[in-house]
């Protein structure tokens, strides 16, 4: 579901002035043998304000890998409910990524709307190896934000 508030439009001229705001959710820490399970997107104004909920993908993994998730893993993402999710989903990694890419231009522009996050800078160890084309966009860790 895609939410819209500041009068902006998914027919809107994307801004560069905008934040892509990426999370994902991994089968593990280690992007040579783990992989993105839930890529999820959100677009704000420089005060924080939510201009557009992208969509919540979670991607489709084989149940073999979703098996080998450590503890941690199988029980964060089992209580979720995010298993369930991966193992009933029909979108393979590649598709994921197109949806997103897709949601960010819209609003953003590649190359000068900066990506932030949490924990970006693991998330973009995943996306070098799984979604090479959202890195288009410029990294900023939520840390370099004034408190």
């Amino acid at each position: 579901m895609m939410v819209m508030s500041n009068n902006i439009t998914g027919s809107a001229t994307p801004r560069s002035d905008l934040l892509v705001w990426i999370d994902l959710e991994m089968t593990g820490l280690d992007p040579n043998k783990e992989r993105i399970i839930e890529v999820a997107t959100l677009i704000t104004d420089a005060d924080l304000n939510v201009v557009a909920e992208g969509p919540v993908i979670a991607v489709k993994q084989p149940d073999s890998l979703l098996a080998q998730m450590d503890d941690w893993n199988q029980k964060t993402h089992g209580e979720s409910g995010l298993v369930a999710r991966v193992k009933a989903s029909q979108v393979e990694t590649a598709e994921a990524e197109q949806q997103t890419l897709a949601f960010l231009q819209q609003y953003a522009v590649a190359g000068s709307s900066p990506m932030c996050g949490n924990s970006i800078h693991q998330d973009r160890r995943f996306l070098e190896r799984e979604m090479p084309a959202l890195l288009n966009f410029s990294t900023t860790a939520i840390s370099m934000f004034p408190p």
